[in-house]
């Protein structure tokens, strides 16, 4: 039997994808980004508190994996600093594990 939670979470998650999310946190939210590359993702990092534009995830090559990059004269807390690493973390996992 499914739970009331349960609807809810999967509520909340067919929500996102319809709107274009692909991950939120409790202060950030990443969308995908109306641009695309053919070959990886590009994320848009936004604040849930007004939708500011705080800067991108992107594939950075010579790291050979994803990489926050922000917009001018936007600071960062630790907890946002540690979703965006946690992000990076699982955007670049989801991107070599296609590889294999």
């Amino acid at each position: 039997m499914t739970t009331r939670a349960e609807i809810h979470r999967t509520a909340k998650v067919m929500s996102n994808l319809l709107s274009g999310v692909a991950a939120e946190t409790k202060w950030l939210l990443f969308k995908w980004a109306p641009e695309q590359n053919p070959k990886t993702e590009i994320y848009l990092v936004l604040a849930k508190d007004g939708n500011a534009e705080l800067g991108q995830v992107r594939w950075h090559a010579q790291w050979r994996r994803y990489a926050f990059f922000p917009r001018p004269d936007t600071v960062y807390e630790p907890t946002c600093l540690r979703d965006l690493a946690e992000f990076c973390d699982k955007a670049t996992a989801a991107h070599k594990a296609k590889k294999l």
